[in-house]
């Protein structure tokens, strides 16, 4: 599990100064001899230094989370494409450069991420990208995640009778990916989401959507499919978040 910085920095500081008292004290000259002089006290204080930084550095190691330089390793950026990495959600992947990617609401405490290729020249909205959310699997769904698949059928087949599910790979991981239909004004366009459960109670949803005429839409669905098939996954983190949310 990751620390944050500010509390390791803490951790170093207090176990340092604790140190440096203790083998101060272990260094002052026994009851009856002279009191040594400051300059005295001065350098055996920077003889200690050293190893309380050594042990610093040690807790350092130790505590500190290795997520991101893992995801990093793992994630083979070709040219054209830059590594995005999310180490609270132990992913990452690579994006088009001249994809936009939105991810604000990350820094607070969570939400979505946007990934931008064409905004409509008109209303200004997406027309063509990835929407990436995480949210909460049903404790009921936990041990049935076949009864939370059908559920979600029935719900789309209200409004799209031919939604189809097969089952996928994603990042070395089983997922799903169902393909509908959604209406835009008159015009009705194909969309993908894809399920892959990070843990039994956490689940990342991935939706890929455009509401251009096919005529466009190639290119989209080449990169769309190249960003999917860059995902990896921390599994020491995965099974860390598992271990804590269970």
């Amino acid at each position: 599990m990751g620390f944050d910085p500010e509390i390791i920095a803490g951790i170093i500081g207090a176990f340092g100064s604790l140190l440096a008292i203790l083998l101060d004290r272990s260094l002052a000259p026994r009851q009856g001899r002279k009191t040594v002089n400051s300059m005295s006290r001065l350098r055996r204080l920077l003889k200690v230094a050293p190893f309380a930084v050594l042990i610093g550095g040690i807790i350092t190691l130790v505590l500190w989370d290795w997520t991101g330089l893992r995801l990093k390793q793992q994630l083979d950026t070709s040219p054209g494409y830059l590594q995005q990495i999310y180490p609270q959600a132990g992913m990452g992947f690579c994006v088009p450069i001249d994809w936009k990617v939105d991810d604000a609401s990350l820094a607070v405490s969570g939400g979505d991420i946007d990934l931008i290729r064409d905004l409509d020249p008109v209303s200004r909205s997406v027309a063509q990208g990835m929407e990436l959310r995480l949210s909460n699997v049903a404790e009921s769904y936990v041990n049935n995640p076949q009864a939370e698949i059908d559920y979600q059928l029935e719900i789309w087949r209200q409004f799209d009778s031919t939604v189809a599910m097969e089952r996928v790979r994603l990042g070395e991981h089983d997922a799903v990916r169902f393909t509908y239909s959604q209406s835009h004004g008159s015009r009705s366009f194909r969309y993908e989401t894809y399920w892959l459960n990070l843990t039994p109670r956490v689940r990342l949803e991935i939706d890929v959507f455009s509401t251009l005429d096919s005529t466009q839409q190639a290119p989209f669905r080449r990169e769309a499919q190249s960003i999917l098939a860059s995902f990896v996954f921390d599994r020491f983190h995965l099974e860390d978040l598992t271990a804590n949310l269970l």
